[in-house]
């Protein structure tokens, strides 16, 4: 496997070459969102699955690095949602404690969540990919790399109302000279897997009209376990 080894000097010393061109075209956005957007009462954040789509994962065999990447971004999605009354979330213990005939099909569970907390929203997140950088700030051996999907779901026509998908290997300037800015923004270092994350759900939420506008804020509407249900 090609190791990246990059130093802050040299990522800086390219900064000259590129300054006419920074204004390069960006890929497209990767969102698809409904024409007519569905009002929503509120959205329920089901916890993050941690699902690679590899066969690894129906053998239960899931890597460390993945489980930690999901726990990561139920960590951040309830740091960047916090506060939002129209927002609930639920963990696995309190799903695992709703009336269940345990043969419902995944709309008709979703369903059964979302009515628990009277809401019209589901907001599913799948963690694809999750590795650490190797090295420090300045200099590093292998970058940090994160793929992850989103998928807004409405409860009462079972439709999909809006999803995202990012992925993104970190890259030097020298690589990607389309990413000057993106590389000024961090400083012109190596980042970690969590920032990179962090990154990748702001951007998401800034291009979405369920998620973009801060809505009124209230005290967290967190539920935690089966005996708190709303």
């Amino acid at each position: 496997m090609t190791r990246f080894v990059h130093t802050s000097l040299l990522m800086l010393a390219c900064s000259v070459l590129l300054l006419s061109g920074c204004g390069a075209g960006q890929p497209e956005a990767t969102e698809r969102t409904k024409a007519v957007e569905h009002p929503l009462t509120c959205i329920v954040v089901l916890p993050v699955a941690a699902d690679p789509g590899e066969p690894e994962a129906a053998s239960g065999q899931l890597d460390e690095g993945l489980l930690a990447g999901a726990q990561a971004m139920d960590e951040l999605l309830r740091q960047e949602l916090d506060g939002r009354s129209d927002v609930r979330f639920v963990d696995a213990e309190y799903i695992a404690g709703l009336e269940s005939t345990g043969g419902e099909t995944d709309l008709e569970m979703i369903r059964l969540i979302a009515r628990s907390v009277e809401c019209n929203g589901v907001l599913q997140s799948r963690m694809r990919r999750y590795s650490e950088r190797i090295g420090g700030r300045f200099t590093t051996e292998e970058p940090a790399a994160v793929t992850f999907d989103m998928k807004l779901i409405g409860v009462d026509t079972g439709g999909v109302l809006w999803t995202a998908h990012f992925e993104e290997t970190q890259k030097s300037v020298l690589e990607n000279l389309y990413e000057w800015g993106k590389a000024r923004s961090r400083g012109f270092t190596w980042i970690t897997a969590r920032d990179l994350l962090l990154e990748g759900i702001r951007e998401k939420f800034a291009a979405s009209s369920y998620f973009r506008e801060p809505r009124e804020k209230s005290p967290p509407a967190a539920v935690k376990s089966a005996d708190e249900k709303v």
